[in-house]
């Protein structure tokens, strides 16, 4: 496969997506005027084991790091990409929602400086509650951009008596960003090497991609954990995640079941794919109505700050495994929600892929995101 080696004026950017149980990486080429083009995508697993320790697992992430890495290199004629985008899920990441506001004593021309200066403001507030011990702040971004009370797509130059936005400020462990750099930069070197936030990119992407749905949740099960996105009134609400994830239903299904848990996950498979016996899936389905509530409960709690509350008209499920499980969960506990499994042609208009590349939801989504992100 080969890929430009020359400076042209297309950008060829690398993007790392890690998660707790995998890390993957697409090529994406970037010229102004068209859409996003991704010509490569790799994905390596996080191995784990029952009851995974936080240093196994972040010992085996850097290793599939290091191998996806290895994986992307080869696939091109010379390992130089402009940039390298490094896509952090939970755990490796908390990010600090806020609203920020600036008012003017009088009518004001808003610059660039004013908005870094308010930026800069609010990050050092959420460093002090956030950046303890190692951890640090590596992401920054701000939304829903209001002139006057007035949502403006673009604020410079604007005259304003006030300024408000949505931000939010990503940390991570600053010891982990600098290995995870390390194992990358052992076959990749670029001279601009950013962090970013899985939920706040999806975000991007979805506000474009899914304008006709303004209250909505999405919820990205993986692993151990889900990341669970709100969104209330075109708005970003709340993000956060819990911990359980499609590895926690499998543990907690061999758990209930006395059976390993390589047969647990063949079970959850065939009940997937409908495989199963009519009496096999009753049985199956008693026992997940008793393991899957704790999950429901952790999303309503994020929800609603964890009083009762009811979810959003609409539930996106994103799950590399067992979705119809999950997406049943949902429409178990709220009946009035419409549940819609997340595809990744969603994404289709807003990017484009190599007819030999696979089409991956999370790599439309951030690819879609970076592009969209630059125009914010």
């Amino acid at each position: 496969m080969s890929f430009f080696s020359k400076k042209t004026a297309v950008s060829t950017e690398l993007i790392f997506d890690i998660e707790s149980d995998s890390v993957c990486a697409a090529i994406v080429l970037y010229e102004v005027g068209k859409t996003p083009r991704i010509v490569y995508h790799t994905e390596s697993e996080v191995t784990h084991k029952a009851h995974t320790d936080g240093a196994y697992l972040s010992r085996n992430m850097l290793k599939a790091v290091e191998e996806t890495a290895e994986k992307a290199s080869s696939a091109m004629i010379a390992p130089h990409v402009d940039k390298i985008h490094v896509v952090l899920s939970s755990p490796w990441i908390i990010s600090k929602l806020s609203c920020v506001e600036k008012k003017f004593e009088k009518e004001t021309i808003i610059r660039q400086s004013a908005v870094a200066d308010l930026l800069e403001k609010e990050r050092a507030a959420s460093s002090k509650l956030f950046a303890v011990g190692d951890s640090a702040a590596i992401d920054a971004k701000l939304f829903e951009i209001k002139i006057n009370g007035y949502p403006v797509a673009e604020y410079e130059g604007k005259r304003a008596l006030s300024l408000e936005g949505t931000m939010v400020v990503s940390f991570a462990s600053h010891k982990m960003s600098n290995e995870i750099k390390s194992r990358i930069n052992r076959f990749f070197r670029a001279g601009n090497e950013v962090f970013h936030s899985s939920l706040i990119l999806r975000y991007i992407a979805l506000r474009s991609i899914l304008p006709h749905h303004t209250d909505y949740i999405w919820l990205q099960v993986h692993g151990e954990l889900t990341d669970v996105l709100i969104v209330r009134k075109g708005v970003c609400a709340v993000s956060g995640s819990l911990p359980f994830g499609s590895d926690t239903l499998v543990r907690k299904f061999a758990g209930m079941t006395n059976e390993s848990e390589t047969t647990a996950a063949s079970t959850l498979a065939m009940l997937d794919s409908g495989s199963n016996t009519s009496q096999m899936v009753d049985v199956t389905r008693l026992i997940l109505e008793k393991i899957l509530p704790e999950w429901t409960r952790g999303i309503v709690g994020l929800v609603s700050g964890g009083k009762e509350g009811i979810l959003p008209a609409v539930a996106y499920i994103s799950a590399g495994n067992f979705s119809p499980v999950f997406e049943q969960a949902i429409k178990q506990f709220s009946p009035t929600t419409s549940v819609m499994r997340a595809l990744a042609e969603i994404a289709t208009p807003f990017v484009e892929h190599d007819p030999s590349v696979p089409v991956d939801l999370s790599a439309s989504l951030y690819s879609a995101a970076l592009s969209l992100s630059r125009k914010l």
